[in-house]
């Protein structure tokens, strides 16, 4: 039996066939049983002219690959100003939650006006529970502006990001940007 696959002007993969089918188109390139197979299982899309191998490709637009990485930077984002952040309001370095029900909390702790327990928990001890501890007013504010700083600082962090995204003119380009 032999086998083909049969490709675009653009290297892309667009059929394969066996000796059996009957409509084989004439742009095909005839290929062993095991380039065959391995194209077909890893749903390989792409023909290197160069190295006469096939790879994986994304074939999305630059467009497209730009809509992706700003989802992509948008939920880093996100994740990164709800994992927490530093404070040294107690005298010592402590993290704080900042999920968005910890945040609103936070705030309303402080427009109350008064002393109050706030959830953190030891920094520097990986395995540290979160307790609930006394915080003065001057104390609770001091979290509030860490807290504004650390969203702050991520945000304006994703919104250079998706300049830099925007202004790429190549998927290299594209690439290269990371959280």
């Amino acid at each position: 039996m032999s086998y083909f696959i049969d490709l675009n002007e653009n290297s892309e993969v667009v059929g394969l066939y066996k000796s059996v089918n009957k409509n084989i188109p004439n742009t095909v390139v005839e290929v062993d049983e095991e380039t065959y197979k391995k194209v077909s299982e890893e749903n390989l899309n792409y023909y290197d002219t160069e190295t006469k191998t096939f790879s994986k490709k994304d074939l999305r637009t630059l467009n497209e690959l730009k809509t992706s990485k700003i989802s992509s930077i948008n939920t880093s984002c996100e994740t990164t100003i709800t994992s927490g952040f530093p404070s040294s309001a107690l005298g010592s370095g402590y993290i704080y939650p900042s999920q968005r029900d910890d945040q609103l909390n936070l705030q309303g702790l402080i427009i109350d006006g008064s002393d109050d327990f706030f959830k953190c928990k030891v920094a520097a001890d990986e395995n540290a529970e979160w307790e609930l501890k006394p915080h003065t007013i001057d104390q609770l504010i001091i979290v509030g502006k860490a807290l504004k700083s650390h969203v702050k600082t991520n945000t304006a962090r994703a919104y250079e990001l998706k300049a830099q995204i925007n202004a790429a003119a190549t998927i290299e380009e594209l690439d290269g940007i990371n959280w």
